[in-house]
């Protein structure tokens, strides 16, 4: 018999166990699974001899249904009648019978049922017969016989596989797993595996003094299942989180592999072979005796080869040295912790149990937070809570009460030791919040440096808060401003950054309305050259400039060489838009020409449309030198532009 010691319970949905089991000599430990848990134990199942004894072998039971199992037994045992049922079953076997002062050993022959007269009124009889070594028949009344033996080892064991069958058929689902440990006196052997079994959780309860006179309490619990068909009494127990690679593999289920099939090759019989004898007689070497192989014969020796003494496993002690009351564990990879409970802890099985895994005072006090993406109207109240606990909180509900009244809930993200988190659990109707988004810009800084034109603006958007507190009593309010590209500016800074929020303090007086403004600076430069822009267009952009003034001189001369280009660029356009309607019409009147025929009132409109192709090739002439013209006074009034620029290098910064 073995008891589970020590649970492991895993955020990853398994959990480990450990079970002691004393043993003398060799013995027999018997263990019960779910089916659906056999591949699990399969993969991870350990056994340690700690008394120096081996474990031979580890059976367990297959995958065939019960009545399957029975229909290949040599003994069928009848649902009813007990022992008479059974030994008209067995009609020829061995075995000893005991009644009174008489010992038989023999075969049964069968039982006799009858039914005999006892005084005035008829009575049934049930006799058993057995036929010993001397031939003689023995009759025994049922009722006179104190006990039957079976002589048969081998029918012993059938028997005892039938009844375990049987019993086993009682509990659905259950596959029992045997241990055969072999050794000397009296040990202990240590047995550990790893199945599924429900995540544990966890849920919290702070309790906050209502005149903050006190430092609030924390109170935690694990929520811990056990769906197994057997108690956990007085185990040690420990809840881990972390991200240890599990999976499932199916060891449960036979494997067949299909074997190539190879016919037999007929052909005729071959006559006797006659070795020839060889030229030199060597010496060859005996055979090992059979004690090389450990006594018995080879099979016996590599059975023996294939169940070694198993080193004893470190003491419990050893094992347990690092554990602490509560503790948590934290390693550098994946947030690995555990709760070790310091109380042995008792779940009945396929129940529930909550556990007790942090109870103390912690730094922390009421705030109310404002988060306008979140609501709108009212702050929130919050526990600006530090985990000065020394423990890795896992993440779970948190219920909150100021006083003896029930304040709000919350849910708890996993928080490390020392981290700080502001926990929500209410709103704040007593506080109203207003928002007012406003912005500013202001041109900084120009520049027309060689042909590049640049001019640089700064943004300021402007957030107005507006916080009336209707309750006589003082507040701190924490802000929670969304990060923005750009800079902080005429704005206080900042208590702390989170991810996406700036956080800013802002105490609220009673029955007062309290404004607080968040003011974010960015700039943006929009820069063009004469050469890949419009240069009128970039003109423009001086004229409407702050220094339209100081560059009236040199805006004079570019306006001229710009109006210059700009009407180049029209004549571009208009030349490119004619040379498009000519080749739209000529290739109307191709079409034309290729539907007329040749007689006499269709050669005159030929003639016409001839005519006019040739009037329009000679208009194309005329645009194509016309494009050139244009394109060399572009080129001549570019020059003319990059002579007026360049060298050119003004700035001039201006006051927001």
């Amino acid at each position: 018999m073995s008891e589970i010691t020590r649970v492991v319970l895993y955020k990853h949905g398994v959990g480990y166990f450990e079970r002691e089991a004393e043993v003398r000599g060799n013995a027999e430990v018997r263990l019960g699974f779910r089916a659906e848990e056999m591949n699990d134990v399969l993969k991870s199942l350990t056994v340690f001899d700690s008394g120096g004894g081996t474990v031979s072998s580890v059976s367990y039971d297959n995958q065939k249904p019960i009545e399957r199992l029975l229909e290949e037994t040599s003994l069928n045992i009848p649902s009813d009648g007990g022992q008479i049922a059974l030994l008209h079953s067995v009609r020829g076997a061995s075995i000893m019978v005991s009644a009174g002062n008489r010992m038989v050993s023999g075969q049964v022959v069968g039982i006799d049922e009858r039914t005999v007269q006892v005084g005035q009124g008829l009575a049934n009889s049930v006799r058993l017969s057995v036929l010993d070594e001397g031939g003689a028949l023995h009759s025994f009344e049922f009722s006179e016989i104190s006990n039957i033996r079976f002589l048969d080892e081998h029918l012993k064991n059938e028997l005892q596989h039938v009844l375990e069958t049987l019993l086993s058929a009682t509990k659905r689902d259950t596959k029992n797993l045997k241990l055969f440990a072999k050794g000397d006196g009296e040990r202990k052997l240590a047995i550990s595996y790893v199945v599924e079994c429900p995540v544990w959780k966890t849920s919290y309860r702070i309790a906050i003094s209502a005149d903050d006179s006190e430092k609030p309490y924390l109170q935690g619990w694990a929520l811990v299942d056990n769906p197994q068909d057997e108690d956990w009494t007085d185990v040690r127990l420990s809840l881990v989180s972390g991200l240890p690679i599990s999976f499932t593999h199916d060891l449960y289920s036979p494997r067949y592999l299909k074997r190539t099939e190879i016919e037999v090759k007929r052909e005729a019989a071959a006559a006797p072979m006659m070795p020839e004898a060889s030229f030199d007689l060597m010496e060859c070497a005996a055979p090992a005796p059979a004690a090389a192989f450990g006594g018995g014969g080879p099979v016996g020796g590599a059975m023996r080869a294939m169940s070694p003494k198993m080193a004893a496993p470190p003491s419990r002690g050893g094992r347990m040295a690092a554990s602490q009351k509560v503790q948590t564990v934290t390693q550098s990879v994946g947030e690995l912790f555990e709760y070790r409970i310091d109380q042995p802890v008792t779940v009945l099985r396929n129940q529930s149990a909550l556990v007790p895994i942090v109870g103390s005072p912690f730094e922390g006090s009421r705030k109310i937070l404002y988060n306008q993406a979140n609501r709108e109207d009212n702050p929130f109240s919050v526990i600006d809570f530090k985990n000065s606990t020394g423990l890795t909180l896992e993440g779970g509900p948190l219920t909150v009460y100021e006083g003896d009244v029930y304040a709000g809930e919350a849910m708890l993200d996993t928080l490390g030791p020392n981290e700080v988190r502001m926990v929500p659990y209410a709103i704040d109707l007593s506080v109203e919040a207003k928002v007012e988004p406003t912005s500013e810009e202001y041109i900084v800084l120009e520049a027309l440096r060689n042909s590049m034109w640049e001019q640089r603006r700064a943004q300021y958007a402007i957030t107005k808060y507006r916080f009336h507190n209707k309750s006589d009593k003082a507040k701190e309010l924490v802000l929670e401003h969304p990060i923005q590209d750009g800079k902080l500016v005429r704005t206080p800074t900042p208590l702390e950054e989170s991810r996406s929020f700036w956080r800013f303090a802002v105490p609220l007086a009673p029955k007062t309305t309290t404004e607080f403004s968040v003011t974010v600076r960015s700039e943006y430069t929009n820069s063009q050259s004469f050469f890949t822009a419009d240069p009128s267009w970039v003109l423009t952009q001086i004229q409407h400039s702050l220094s339209r003034e100081k560059l009236s001189d040199l805006i004079a001369k570019l306006k001229v060489v710009a109006d210059e280009m700009a009407e180049v660029a029209r004549e571009q356009s208009r030349a490119t838009q004619r040379v498009q309607e000519i080749v739209s019409g000529q290739a109307r009147i191709r079409e034309n020409l290729a539907q007329l025929s040749q007689n006499h009132d269709e050669a005159r409109l030929r003639s016409r449309y001839v005519a006019e192709l040739e009037s329009q090739e000679d208009e194309l002439a005329k645009l194509t030198q016309h494009a050139r013209e244009q394109i060399q006074r572009r080129e001549a009034l570019t020059e003319q532009l990059r002579a007026i620029v360049e060298g050119i290098n003004y700035e001039e910064i201006f006051e927001e």
